[in-house]
């Protein structure tokens, strides 16, 4: 179950050294298989409920919300399995080891499943080997293969999955049926009055599309 998420830590480690820090992704188990998320979805449950977010013991510079989530997708709903902290344990004497502890109950008291409502978005689930690092994206990482899930008020309603050039492409096409629609105009308008350089305006939106965007904007076949 963790070896992926062994992989991930140690590939963070590595790429602290070129850039900024990358952070260690959620992680969703979907049709008996493990991913990483490039999304949080449990941030905007903590912005409702902050007195519920957990209190780590330690802080990561790799894991600055604090917390790693495991997510499932049950009968075709996004379901929180377990959220887990970092702490030290006394190995022996003046020696300490880093663990991870289980919080959820604290998260869920009554003990039943927290089914995520809230989240409505593209779940982008990178698969295959890593290509390259990437500092300007925010888990750092490109991938050879990605899956997206079209959620909606926490219900999988359709999934994709393409190669890393399918997947640029989908991005641009993404980007192109979002410029026609009065978010972006909306998105734009903001970026000019925060003082974005407008010339760039488009380029920065275009390379973080898939958090501007809760659904497939365009009609491309599944595979």
């Amino acid at each position: 179950m963790y070896a992926r998420l062994m992989t991930i830590l140690g590939c963070c480690l590595i790429c602290q050294g070129v850039g900024a820090t990358p952070q260690i992704p959620d992680i969703l188990f979907d049709q008996d298989k493990e991913h990483v998320l490039d999304h949080s979805p449990m941030e905007q449950y903590f912005a409702v409920h902050p007195e519920r977010r957990p209190n780590a013991e330690i802080r990561s510079p790799s894991l600055k919300r604090g917390y790693l989530a495991f997510f499932e997708i049950r009968d075709d709903e996004l379901v929180l399995r377990d959220i887990k902290v970092q702490g030290v344990r006394e190995t022996q004497p003046k020696k300490y080891s880093t663990i991870w502890t289980s919080v959820l109950a604290s998260i869920t008291p009554d003990g039943a499943p927290l089914k995520i409502h809230w989240f409505s978005g593209l779940l982008v689930l990178p698969q295959g080997s890593i290509v390259n690092y990437v500092d300007t994206e925010k888990y750092g990482a490109r991938y050879t293969q990605f899956r997206i899930l079209e959620v909606h008020n926490g219900r999988v309603t359709q999934r994709r999955n393409f190669t890393g050039a399918e997947y640029d492409a989908f991005k641009t096409r993404q980007f192109e049926a979002y410029r026609q629609t009065r978010a972006y105009s909306k998105q734009r308008s903001r970026m000019v009055k925060d003082g974005h350089p407008q010339g760039d305006i488009d380029a920065t939106i275009k390379a973080s599309i898939m958090t501007h965007i809760t659904r497939f904007l365009d009609t491309a076949p599944q595979r």
